[in-house]
């Protein structure tokens, strides 16, 4: 009688997946099982006696924090590019003259264009993302 070895390969092929993705599961629930571990022993440390949960308002304060601190922080980027061409102004002595050296100023913030652009191309991502999200504080999508 003739035994076709084929299924017995694909049989030792697939045990030995298994025991491979079993072996991750395990990894992942002990990884997972040391992360709880850490939380709870925070909590406990900072005297936390509830967490938080998706209704409660300060989850949702937090996550729509999250969502829009990239866009924030393109907007800091801009501030402290536009103070940094007024102290340079203040600097060369004419940043109290108005608007007679505002060509000028304009120039000041042309050579710093690559810089400018980069912030720009990263506002006009996270503005769009922006646009998307109509939630306010206290709102989570």
């Amino acid at each position: 009688m003739f035994v076709n070895p084929a299924p017995l390969a694909t049989y030792e092929v697939e045990a030995s997946a298994t025991r491979r993705l079993e072996s991750a599961r395990r990894a992942a629930m002990d990884k997972m099982m040391v992360a709880i571990d850490a939380v709870h022993d925070l909590e406990v440390k900072l005297n936390i006696k509830q967490t938080w949960t998706e209704d409660d308002p300060e989850y949702q304060d937090a996550a729509w924090y999250l969502q829009h601190r990239d866009f924030h922080h393109a907007l800091d980027c801009v501030q402290q590019l536009v103070v940094q061409r007024l102290f340079e102004m203040s600097k060369a002595n004419i940043a109290g003259i108005g608007n007679l050296f505002l060509p000028f100023f304009l120039n000041v913030l042309l050579l710093s264009l690559s810089r400018l652009q980069n912030v720009y191309i990263n506002l006009e991502g996270l503005e769009a993302t922006r646009q998307d999200d109509t939630c306010g504080p206290g709102q989570v999508q």
